[in-house]
Parts: structure tokens; C-alpha cells; sequence
């Protein structure tokens, strides 16, 4: 939905939103469930979203992201109001880099050309008065010509946006930093360029609605046009909105009104220091970078102190609550914020000490110092080492063991190098598989929770548990729970410290040593260094990795910090419920009798390894923990989901409407109908699937997702390459096809493809039902009909009883 409709109310879903006040009063719910609401707005035709936002006005807790609250113009899109209310930053670790963000901006030559584009069509169509493109426009459109072509009327030209272009072609001068491109401003710079072109401080809010004005008339052309879309809707002006709004950052402040973010530094500084030498207000907050790669000319206009955007939410807000498990240093982060914390806690963790057991260790079994910086982390030896660490660990912490790295690179160098590296009679990634199934991080979101779901399935149910390799900074670090067996093991694998090439990192260190220069002696303390800022990035994306060890109280494992300069490091800067027990090791061959016994403790016991494995992968029998439990079954009778809760009653009469269940079933001799396919036992099985070992990982290159479960080791069902097929983007005639399969976005087929290759292997029937229900019905029927073909026969009186659920048949 276009933010122009629901400005001014135009969509036919926002209409209805008042309706729905009538049926469902806002004061009557006090937990409003998601499914619910959902099912009330389909039944009533409006949007769920903006009737919960239509509620937030008399609620007493709102949930947001940050960005909703710290971003002055989304806190102003949003009419999101804070005077006089408690505003609780909870996991807030990234906090200071998210208020940075809120205040930085970036705008590209390209851009600005294409705001040119929009502005000269919208300029053309109104001087030309075309009758039929103004009987097309509503009365919301009608003002912008007027507007535009009064003379006393704040206006927005061609030239204007023109000249802003010529300004930062022939922009010269500035600095020029040893090891990165482009050149370094004063942030002032920013604010002369664009009252050069016209567009001033003072005139920021007519420029503000005179783009929502112009985007308005471009969304009810597009809605009138007859033809098609209309190609032009505004969206670069609306970027450039948001980068004017973004350098005037006052204009939605609560408290006085203030020029740039650079000035509202020098207002918090005048009232925290009486230090009013010319040497302190030198100090630069705000920076204008530009760059040129070819013939783009980019402006990156970058705050890097976290105080601008926290000075500007502050403002008649009665309290600020910040929490986080890994805010140490707290004096260096409560100073960055730039408000004062009256009151400061520091808890232990919920378990006791005795439940984690955390180990630095120096070099590998065979005498390898496991250093990983940029130089080392690349060669054999050091990929060797950590090798090692890998097995060993392995083979003494049992069910599930994440294992953390300090960037995409390092994980996959070690990753190929495994595979070629021999650690005893076998290669080094053969050995990891002879012990544990492995799995890794795949980058894409959607891939990422079948890799999870296949993850967690293996812990529950193999007997040695399953090992993920994953990144710091990354999806499974941040926020994922991992409980109980699934995470006995956390291993951190160098430190990831960030790109010190990068223009943003290098301009930050150079911001904070100008800042520190400035500052009196008795002040330093409160500020910290570029180095120490350097190290507690890099140290708390590691303590997030960690924490992901211990989730609850009962809950117990053990963290191994697999980089030497762990051991040289402050006990101070991991979270304080680790401190204790935090112990170095020249390897880990000393650790092992400690890791064992704090297992052992756990009522789990060691025995020999009983992993199968081929006879291309054969290992000396070793021992791995095993963990003394019940079977975990899973429940495969009925479905996880209730067909009335999932689907309206307009879905349900779309069902009604259907073609019959037999005409998507492909045609086989001697058959009247599809549900004689269910007398024929299992000799059709192998007609999808075959039984295969798997797959040998030396011919095969490392990739992300789940076609990187790397170690099958026992038989599993496959699919054929037949199969495959009908996900191709041209999908062929072969008997076995489903229909109106290119009908399907590009993104769902790629989830039903995964669906179908995950069922293949772990015959989970459920999450494939479930998954085609969500992403086919009611839209695409013939496709999830036709899946019928694709099952195994013990699978398809469930699928034929789901149908008649939905009633599709």
C-alpha cells in the first residue's frame, strides 16, 4: 500500500477501518491475538496493520522497533509521541550504532538525477493543462499546481534540484584520508550545498509537503490510468525528502529548535562543559564524505556520535530505560549516548556459576597459535589448528554445538581447506562428520529456518547431536534461542573486529582521537579511545555470540574462545556472568578432563561413537558424549494448524468454486480416478524418490543452506532429478508436472522447492502440507493439488482428508 493512500485515506482497506471500531471497540480487547485479528479484518475488508495502529493511542505498552523512536521523520511520519512517557531500550548493545544510522544519510548523482526526471514530468503535465489528465486527478491532487505556480508559494523547480547537482560536481577543496577514496568535509559543507540550490532550513516543511503533494498526484495517476502503471510515482523525491529531513534533523525535535545535527552537539557540549576554547568546538561530529566511482558522485553525510539522536528523542521524555546483557563498558557507553544514567545495574546471570564453564585457549593440540588476524587466518597452518579445536571438541561436548567465526570469509576458507587437510588417516571435515552432523549459516533469511528446523531435528533425535557453523554479527548470533541440548557448545573462532580499510570505520577512529585531543585531561576517562572503541565492537558481538550458551537457569554448557588474544584480554570485557570461570589453556587437550567432568556431573556418560559412517569416510572408532533421554519421536498424525484459523470465508468459497482434485493428477493408463493409486501399496514409491547414501563432500564445493548438510551418513530419500524440474523457470510437459507453476512468484517457488526437497529427506509430511497451504492456497490451488503426485502412498489418505478439509474436493 502507498504511503500517499494512506495519508489521505484513500484505499478502500483504510475506509473500513472505522467499521471496524463498531464490530470489534478497541477498549473491549486487552490481548488482541494475531490469527484473530487477522480474521476479523478479512472478514470486514480492512487493513490488520493500521487497525492495531489506530489502537496504539490508548494503549499503555507499544512495542517498536528502535529506528521508530530514535529517527526524528519516521517518529514524525508515525505521529509516535514520547513526551511524558518511559521509553525502555531493551537488547540495546546496538543501540549506539542505530542512533548513528538514524542521523546519517547518503544521496548518489544518480538519484538526484532521477528526482530531475520526476520533478520536470510532473512540471510538464501541470503547465500543459491537459483536460483529460485533469479530470483524472481527485481533489486531494488539485492543490499542487496551484501551489507550484503561485509565486509567493515556497515551489520546487527543475533548476533547483539541477543546481544541487552542479553543486556537488564542482565541489572542491576537502581532505583526503591515507587508504581510502574520496574526500572529507566538514558536515557544515552539507548544509551550504543545499542553501546554495535553494533549499534552505527555513523552508525544509514546505519542501516536505510539497513532495508528499507531488507523490500524491503521481499515485492517483497511476490509480486512474487505464493503460497500466504510471512509470513515474514519485519515490526518489520521497528519498530526497527524507535526506533533507535527515540534515535539518530539528525540524521534529521537541525541544529548541537547532540547525544540524553538528549544532545540536555544540548545544550538549556548552551545557556539560565550560571548556569554550576554539580547539573544542574544532571537533567534528558530523562529516560530509564524498565519492566518485566512474561518473557517480555519492555524498555520505555521516553523524558519528550516538548523543544527536538520543539529544533529539530526549526531549520531555520522563525516563530512558537502556538494558542489554552486554553493555560493559558501561562508563564508555553510557558517555557515548550523551544523557545522564542516575541509576546503573549490573546483574549476574540467572544461572549459577557452576552451570558454564568457558575456556581461552592459546594454540592447537599440535602447537599451532591460534591467531586469527587478517595475515594468519588465511594460511594452512592456522585453518589446520582450528581444525583440531573443531574434532576435539566434538568429540567431547555432546547434542548441539554452534560454532561462531569472525567473518563469512574465515568460515568459508576453513570450510574448503577442511576438505583437503588431513587430521590422522582422514581429511578434517570427514572426521568433524564421523563425530557430529554439520550445517551452515546460509546468508538468505528463507534458508536459513530450514537449515534451524533440520538442525534442531538432528540434536532431538540423532545420537551424537549436530554441529552450525556460523558468523558473528550475523542472523544466528543475534537474537536466535538455542535451548538446552541445542547449544552445549559455544566455540568462537577469532575475533571479528571490523574492516579497518572501511571509510566509515576509519573516519569514526579518526572523529574519536580528534574528540579525546579536545577534551581536558580530567575528561578523558568519560571518552574513550579509537583502539578501545575498536576492541568493544568487535568484543560485544563475540559476548552476543556467547550468549547464546545459557538461556534460562537450568540451563547449562560450555564456551571455548579459540584465538590467543582472548587470553590476553581484561576479564572486564565478557559479560560479568562469565568472569569467574573464564580460565586459560595452552590447548585444548588441557581442557578436555575439566569438559568431561562438567558433563559427567549432568548424569551424561561417554561411549564409543556409533555414528555410521561410508567406507570412503572410515575413522578409528572415538568416544562422544551422549546424553542420557527418552526418544523423541515426532507426532505425525493430524496437522499442526487449524484450517478455519488459516483461512476467510472468502478463501473457504474460493475452495467451493475448485476444479475437481483429478484433473491436476497426471494421467496414468488404466486409472479412472487418483485415489486408485492408494491400493497400489508401495511399488509406485520409487517413482519420485529413490534411495541414495549421500553425497561424497569432496566432489562437491562448499555452499550456503541446506544444500550444505553436508554429511549424510545414513540412507535417506532423495529426490530425482526429474523432479527438480518443475521448478525450472520453463517448466516442460513431463507427466509429472504441476500446473500454473510459472503463475508463482520467483521467491515461493524456490520455498516450495526447499519444502519438497526437505520432505524427500526427512518425510516430514506436515511441514510440507503446511508449507504449500501457506503459500498456494487460495491463490494457486492446481499447484497444491497437484502435489498429490509427489507423495508417498502411506502420505496421501492425510493429503486426500486435508483436501476435504479445504474443500477442494
Amino acid at each position: 500500500m502507498d504511503w500517499f493512500q494512506i495519508s489521505k485515506k484513500s484505499s478502500a482497506y483504510l475506509g473500513s477501518i472505522s467499521l471496524s471500531n463498531f464490530f470489534v471497540p478497541a477498549h473491549t480487547i486487552h490481548l488482541i491475538k494475531t490469527y484473530y485479528t487477522l480474521k476479523i479484518s478479512s472478514h470486514f475488508r480492512y487493513c490488520a496493520y493500521f487497525r492495531n495502529r489506530s489502537m496504539y493511542e490508548n494503549a499503555d505498552l507499544i512495542l517498536l522497533p528502535y529506528n521508530y523512536i530514535v529517527d526524528p521523520s519516521l517518529r514524525h511520519k508515525h505521529n509516535i509521541q514520547l513526551e511524558g512517557n518511559i521509553v525502555i531500550f531493551d537488547e540495546a548493545h546496538n543501540l549506539e550504532s542505530i542512533c548513528e544510522e538514524s542521523t546519517s544519510v547518503s544521496f548518489s548523482t544518480t538519484q538526484i538525477s532521477a528526482c530531475i526526471k520526476e520533478t520536470t514530468k510532473v512540471l510538464e503535465m501541470i503547465i500543459n493543462g491537459e483536460k483529460e489528465v485533469r479530470t483524472q486527478m481527485d481533489n486531494t491532487v488539485v492543490p499542487i499546481g496551484t501551489e507550484i505556480q503561485e509565486t509567493n508559494e515556497v515551489k520546487i523547480e527543475e533548476n533547483d534540484v539541477a543546481y544541487l547537482l552542479d553543486g556537488v560536481c564542482a565541489k572542491d577543496g576537502g581532505e583526503k584520508v591515507i587508504g581510502i577514496d574520496g574526500k572529507v568535509y566538514p558536515g557544515e559543507q552539507m548544509i551550504e550545498l543545499l542553501s546554495e540550490a535553494g533549499f534552505r532550513k527555513d523552508m525544509r516543511e514546505a519542501v516536505s509537503q510539497t513532495i508528499d503533494k507531488i507523490g500524491q498526484y503521481l499515485t492517483a495517476k497511476a490509480q486512474n490510468e487505464t493503460i497500466g502503471e504510471f512509470v513515474e510515482k514519485g519515490v526518489y523525491l520521497q528519498e530526497f525528502s527524507s535526506f533533507i529531513s535527515t540534515i535539518y534533523a530539528d525540524k521534529h525535535a521537541s525541544s529548541q529548535v537547532l540547525d544540524s545535527p553538528a549544532c545540536v552537539m555544540r548545544n550538549l557540549h556548552r551545557k556539560i562543559t565550560d571548556d569554550s576554547s576554539a580547539k573544542y568546538f574544532q571537533v567534528r561530529f558530523v562529516v560530509l564524505y564524498i565519492t566518485k566511482h566512474d561518473s557517480v558522485i555519492t555524498l555520505n553525510y555521516w553523524c558519528f556520535s550516538p548523543s544527536v539522536a538520543m539529544y533529539l528523542h530526549s526531549g520531555g521524555v520522563r525516563s530512558v530505560i537502556v538494558t542489554s546483557g552486554i553493555l560493559s563498558p558501561l562508563d564508555s557507553f553510557i558517555n557515548n549516548l550523551g544523557i545522564s544514567f542516575p541509576v546503573m545495574l549490573e546483574n549476574q546471570h540467572a544461572a549459577n556459576v557452576d552451570q558454564i564453564l568457558c575456556a581461552r585457549i592459546r594454540s592447537s593440540q599440535s602447537g599451532i597459535d591460534l591467531c586469527g588476524t587478517f595475515h594468519k587466518q588465511s594460511s594452512s597452518a592456522y585453518v589446520f589448528g582450528i581444525g583440531e579445536v573443531i574434532v576435539r571438541a566434538c568429540q567431547i561436548i555432546p547434542d548441539g554445538i554452534l560454532v561462531f567465526f569472525s567473518s563469512y570469509i574465515t568460515m568459508n576458507t576453513c570450510l574448503k581447506f577442511w576438505k583437503t587437510l588431513k587430521f590422522g588417516p582422514m581429511f578434517i571435515w570427514k572426521t568433524i562428520l564421523a563425530y557430529k552432523e554439520a550445517f551452515v549459516e546460509p546468508k538468505s533469511k528463507l534458508e536459513l529456518k530450514a537449515v534451524l528446523l533440520q538442525f534442531r531435528q538432528q540434536v532431538r533425535e540423532g545420537s551424537n547431536g549436530a554441529i552450525l557453523f556460523a558468523v558473528c554479527r550475523a542472523k544466528v548470533s543475534e537474537g536466535i534461542d538455542f535451548l538446552d541440548s541445542e547449544s552445549r557448545g559455544v566455540i568462537v573462532i577469532g575475533i571479528p573486529y571490523a574492516p579497518t580499510m572501511d571509510p566509515r570505520t576509519e573516519l569514526k577512529r579518526q572523529f574519536l582521537t580528534k574528540q579525546r585531543m579536545a577534551v581536558a585531561k580530567q575528561e578523558l576517562r568519560k571518552n574513550v579511545s579509537a583502539d578501545e572503541w575498536y576492541q568493544v565492537e568487535a568484543i560485544r558481538s563475540v559476548n552476543q555470540s556467547i550468549g547464546r550458551v545459557l538461556r534460562h537457569k537450568n540451563d547449562f554448557g560450555v564456551v571455548i574462545l579459540a584465538d590467543s588474544r582472548f587470553c590476553l584480554m581484561s576479564s572486564k570485557r565478557f559479560p560479568s556472568w562469565m568472569r569467574e570461570c573464564l580460565k586459560n589453556y595452552r590447548d585444548i587437550s588441557d581442557f578436555e578432563d575439566e569438559c568431561k567432568q562438567f558433563f559427567k556431573k549432568r548424569n551424561i556418560e561417554m561411549r564409543i561413537n556409533q555414528r555410521p559412517i561410508s567406507s570412503a569416510m572410515e575413522v578409528v572408532p572415538g568416544f562422544v558424549c551422549c546424553r542420557k533421554r527418552p526418544e523423541i519421536k515426532p507426532n505425525n498424525d493430524g496437522l499442526h494448524f487449524d484450517i478455519d484459523a488459516l483461512y476467510s470465508s472468502e478463501a473457504l468459497a474460493a475452495f467451493e468454486k475448485s476444479i475437481g482434485i483429478e484433473d491436476t493428477i497426471p494421467k496414468r493408463p488404466k486409472r479412472s480416478c487418483i485415489f486408485e493409486e492408494l491400493e497400489e501399496g508401495t511399488k509406485k514409491v520409487n517413482e519420485l524418490v529413490g534411495i541414495t547414501h549421500s553425497i561424497d563432500v569432496d566432489n562437491n564445493p562448499i555452499q550456503s543452506g541446506t544444500n550444505l548438510i553436508i554429511a549424510k551418513t545414513k540412507p535417506k530419500l532423495r529426490i530425482k532429478p526429474n523432479a527438480s524440474l518443475l521448478f525450472e523457470d520453463e517448466v516442460g510437459t513431463s507427466e509429472g508436472e504441476i500446473k500454473d507453476l510459472q503463475s508463482i512468484e520467483k521467491s515461493k517457488r524456490i520455498t516450495l522447492k526447499m519444502a519438497l526437497t526437505n520432505y524427500a529427506a526427512d518425510d516430514n509430511f506436515q511441514t510440507l502440507i503446511s508449507t504449500y497451504a501457506m503459500e498456494t492456497v487460495p491463490d494457486h490451488l492446481e499447484v497444491f493439488k497437484g502435489l498429490y503426485g509427489y507423495l508417498q502412498v502411506n502420505h496421501r489418505p492425510k493429503f486426500i482428508k486435508t483436501c476435504r478439509q479445504l474443500k477442494l474436493i
